[in-house]
């Protein structure tokens, strides 16, 4: 992983800060993304000494919530259902192989979550 460089997206929100902290201490190279450069500023300022890492200002955040990059958010809407809809099927055919922790952080389908 040392080779590849690692891009971590709202790095400055609390599970970025974690996650980059962490592939930091692991000699990872990184490329952070945030809406604002101060808030790159801070996480950089956290980064163990010599830590290898380029941030990334400027980036339009829009790129960060996809939803709003398409022209037709109803269509977004539609197709995000429908992958949901996927994975869930998905998860749920090979359910019966997978440990009880990855079962208890997999998807919840609406008629599931009603029921309970």
């Amino acid at each position: 992983m040392h080779q590849n460089v690692v891009v971590v997206t709202g790095a400055a929100g609390n599970l970025g800060r974690a996650v980059t902290g962490v592939l930091a201490a692991r000699g990872c190279r990184l490329a952070i993304i945030d809406r604002t450069v101060e808030s790159l500023e801070s996480v950089a300022a956290e980064l163990p000494k010599g830590a290898d890492y380029l941030a990334l200002p400027g980036v339009d955040p829009k790129i960060l919530t996809p939803r709003e990059t398409w022209a037709d958010v109803a269509a977004y809407d539609k197709m995000a259902a429908d992958l949901v809809g996927m994975f869930q099927k998905n998860f749920e055919r090979f359910a019966s192989q997978a440990d009880t922790e990855v079962l208890s952080a997999g998807p919840v389908s609406p008629n599931k979550a009603a029921a309970e």
